[in-house]
């Protein structure tokens, strides 16, 4: 199932943020970290994700935007467009 919970909304609210706060690098730097394999943590591997992530949300959205993105997302409520087993 996939419905955006109050602990999976607050999430959402801390990338804006952050993100409002610090920039697209910083944003970066932290959902690269979320995604990347621990033995990769904090080598040149990781620094090059994180500035092509830093890159594609700069390409992709604004960080004004950025909130109103996030809200959209939590308000999603995709269990009904799950097929039923």
């Amino acid at each position: 199932m996939f419905k955006t919970d109050a602990g999976l909304r607050r999430g959402y609210d801390g990338f804006a943020t952050i993100g409002e706060i610090f920039g697209y690098e910083a944003l970066a730097a932290l959902t690269s970290w979320l995604g990347i394999a621990t033995e990769n943590l904090f080598t040149p591997r990781w620094a090059e994700l994180a500035r092509w992530e830093a890159e594609m949300f700069h390409k992709n959205f604004s960080l004004e935007s950025l909130g109103a993105t996030m809200a959209i997302v939590a308000g999603n409520d995709l269990r009904a467009d799950l097929e039923k087993n």
